[in-house]
């Protein structure tokens, strides 16, 4: 009757972990950290911008032939640099 799913319940347990740490204070001090700090202040603007970022790198590979292991490497180090 009832489906069990481990994604659904580690999602729950990482929900619950960010709230309580967050009224904890805990995100007060890991923002102090200077990488850590700029990157979460990007990280929704990243979210939204990586996707077509991905798309734009994978299209140009597959346009100049470079579908091989060594050529998937460095358009997945592309797509992370111009995202970032």
């Amino acid at each position: 009757m009832v489906d069990f799913r481990l994604r659904i319940v580690v999602a729950l347990a990482v929900a619950l972990a960010l709230g309580l740490s967050c009224c904890g204070g805990l995100f007060d001090r890991c923002l102090g950290l200077l990488p850590l700090g700029f990157l979460g202040k990007i990280s929704y603007s990243l979210f939204l911008v990586h996707f077509p970022v991905c798309l734009l790198v994978n299209a140009l590979f597959v346009r100049l032939g470079w579908v091989n292991p060594a050529g998937a490497v460095w358009g997945l180090a592309a797509a992370w640099a111009l995202s970032m």
